[in-house]
């Protein structure tokens, strides 16, 4: 996830799918750079709030390349859907701990994620939240041209606990001020 963060003005450049944000923000304008006609982004947020969340404890499971954490048992379809977020909070290989990730597809005993930041761990215990996402907004430039589309919430401008991008045309760019 192309994640700058720029001062006077303060903003985020988006490139790619992916969390953009896991803490509080609040959002005075997002514009869409579009590379083409009809570029289109998708954004939304999560509520993180105890007793939200769907817990998967302690649980077998490999993380078989960078996109996929698959399971021991067939739980994930039930509790996981496309575009929920996943945050693992233990883990037997430290540097899959913290790890915030984007359900793409979810199969019986498989998650596939973006960005994709797993380590490879061919056998460890996890244990992981999922979180369902909300709407915030979807962008879409124009069709005749490719001129970009703004948002302005204008004043102090809108409150989200965090962020993430779940869809975006290739080579469009999303710049989010603060």
């Amino acid at each position: 996830m192309t994640n700058v963060i720029t001062t006077n003005p303060i903003y985020i450049e988006a490139a790619t799918i992916g969390v953009i944000m896991t803490t509080p923000l609040w959002i005075k304008k997002i514009v869409l750079v579009p590379n083409a006609h009809s570029d289109t982004a998708t954004l939304k947020y999560w509520i993180d709030y105890p007793g939200v969340e769907r817990v998967h404890k302690k649980s077998q499971a490999v993380a078989t390349d960078a996109n996929t954490l698959t399971s021991v048992g067939n739980f994930l379809a039930a509790s996981t859907a496309a575009t929920d977020v996943i945050h693992i909070y233990e883990a037997d290989l430290a540097a899959n701990i913290g790890t915030w990730e984007i359900a793409t597809v979810v199969s019986d005993d498989a998650i596939d994620v973006l960005p994709g930041t797993f380590t490879v761990d061919a056998s460890g215990v996890y244990s992981w939240k999922t979180y369902a996402s909300y709407p915030l907004a979807t962008m879409k430039s124009q069709a005749t041209s490719s001129l970009g589309y703004e948002l302005n919430f204008g004043g102090k401008g809108l409150y989200v606990p965090n962020l993430m991008v779940t869809a975006m045309s290739t080579s469009a760019v999303l710049y989010i001020y603060l």
